[in-house]
């Protein structure tokens, strides 16, 4: 197959769509790139990249388009019991890259700059897709206003609920009960702190919080939806949250009445299918799976990178896709099994005190452990360090 021949239709804009978008334009002959909204806004979700997704975007040559963002140093986690864990992302002797507090309207209008500037790639906004048809040697996407688009071979980045899985039966259901609420708060301190937080409260929840300036940090707590139904509106929940922890009290100021609260929901989702038969699903719509600490933008610009490198080892797109569902496999194994402990020590207090006492006797072990979550370690490298850490 010559891929100078054959032509690319990307659903949807994000982070995965537009980079996957940037990279294949070079090897194909046209890319059209559709998403359901009017133009990229501000999406709930954590704003931040950790060290390896700067790494990856340096590799890439594209981090000089990024350079407003702040460096995230660490981060700190904190027990029910409000013991406090400071850790830094590790150095090594070939990696010193430090995490990213990104705005991600301001991320994806960067990216979107990067995609306008290649002439084969058309760009529709405000398309929602309404039929995804496999015709006999193309794929044909009909709009809810019967716009058509058509191309030989379909990339999905729609999302965690994508529609294109849904149209065509790949979405398998999961049992979960946990959601998210995200809002934007402000601080009572002026310094800016250069470290994310993770907040395990004492009642099953948990909140993650993103530095983004000197006064803004982007915050969502994630809890069972039963929990939501107790209150009367969402920013209620988020208040009683901050009040029931000092830390969150002393730092952080209740959201006003004007301020938006946004659910969250599915925190998984799992693609039956993943690539094959000219299709490929990327970012969250490949499967996805709350990761605690924000790393949704690093797994969708991974995943991207992932099918940009099977593309090019492979010059048979059918090898192609079936060799980035291999590596997007191995490469999100260790990670899937680290998140499923996660959100069973978190559901057991007792257990997240005893880890975070661990933790705290030694920085190298709570240095470990942010280098597991940032990605500069496996799992499995971040646990032998975790067990013959030195430094007190």
């Amino acid at each position: 197959m010559s891929y100078k021949n054959k032509e690319i239709i990307i659903i949807g804009a994000g982070p995965a769509g537009l980079l996957s978008a940037y990279l294949l334009s070079d090897i194909f002959k046209k890319i059209t790139l559709v998403d359901r909204l009017k133009y990229i806004k501000r999406k709930a979700c954590g704003e931040y990249l950790c060290p390896r997704g700067v790494e990856l975007l340096i590799q890439l040559q594209i981090l000089d388009k990024f350079e407003e963002f702040n460096d995230l140093i660490g981060m700190r986690i904190i027990s029910p019991q409000e013991t406090e864990v400071e850790t830094h992302f590790p150095e090594l002797s070939n990696f010193k890259f430090k995490g990213l507090s990104l705005n991600r309207e301001v991320f994806e209008k960067k990216l979107l700059q990067l995609v306008r500037g290649k002439s084969n790639i058309d760009i529709e906004f405000n398309f929602t897709v309404n039929e995804v048809l496999r015709k006999k040697d193309f794929w044909s996407i009909n709009s809810l206003d019967n716009k058509t688009v058509s191309g030989d071979i379909l990339i999905a980045a729609d999302g965690r609920s994508s529609i294109v899985a849904k149209k065509l039966g790949h979405l398998k259901a999961v049992k979960n009960k946990r959601v998210a609420l995200h809002c934007y708060l402000t601080k009572k301190r002026d310094s800016y702190d250069r470290f994310g937080e993770m907040h395990i409260l004492k009642n099953n929840s948990y909140c993650g919080i993103n530095p983004i300036d000197e006064n803004e940090v982007n915050f969502s707590i994630v809890c069972d939806n039963t929990k939501v139904q107790k209150f009367k509106n969402k920013r209620e929940l988020i208040i009683e949250s901050i009040n029931s922890s000092n830390l969150l009290k002393s730092k952080f100021n209740i959201p006003p009445e004007n301020e938006k609260v946004n659910l969250v929901f599915p925190l998984n989702a799992k693609n039956s299918f993943v690539a094959g038969d000219n299709l490929v699903y990327v970012g969250d719509s490949a499967g996805f799976i709350d990761p605690l600490t924000g790393e949704g933008i690093y797994n969708a610009l991974k995943s991207s990178v992932l099918l940009y490198e099977s593309i090019q080892d492979k010059k048979d797109i059918t090898k192609a896709l079936m060799h980035y569902k291999r590596k997007k496999n191995i490469f999100f194994f260790q990670k899937t099994i680290l998140n499923n402990f996660f959100q069973f020590v978190i559901k057991k207090p007792w257990l997240c005190e005893l880890i975070a006492n661990f933790l705290a006797r030694k920085r190298d072990r709570g240095d470990a452990f942010v280098g597991i979550v940032g990605n500069i370690y496996s799992p499995l490298q971040g646990a032998m360090r975790l067990l013959v850490s030195r430094r007190g």
